[in-house]
């Protein structure tokens, strides 16, 4: 099957701004202008990468986290 550029683009959700198989904006101009005949069928080639990235940065865990250990932080200093 064709595609654009010919790779597989990621479709999770994740906070690494830094990753080549990112879909952003420019990426889906750049599709629609390699597909110019036909712009609302741009044949975009998806997948979940993030059982098996290395740099797969989930904003919502790492949220989470965070706002755990802050908690654990103010009950260490209350004595609690």
């Amino acid at each position: 099957m064709m595609c654009y550029k010919d790779m597989t683009f990621c479709s999770a959700v994740c906070s690494n701004k830094d990753c080549f198989r990112q879909f952003t904006k420019e990426q889906s101009d750049g599709a629609k202008r390699w597909w110019s005949h036909d712009q609302e069928n741009v044949p975009v080639a998806f997948s979940d990468f993030s059982d098996t990235c290395e740099e797969y940065d989930q904003p919502v865990r790492r949220l989470a986290t965070e706002r755990d250990a802050a908690r654990v932080a103010k009950l260490e200093a209350t004595g609690g």
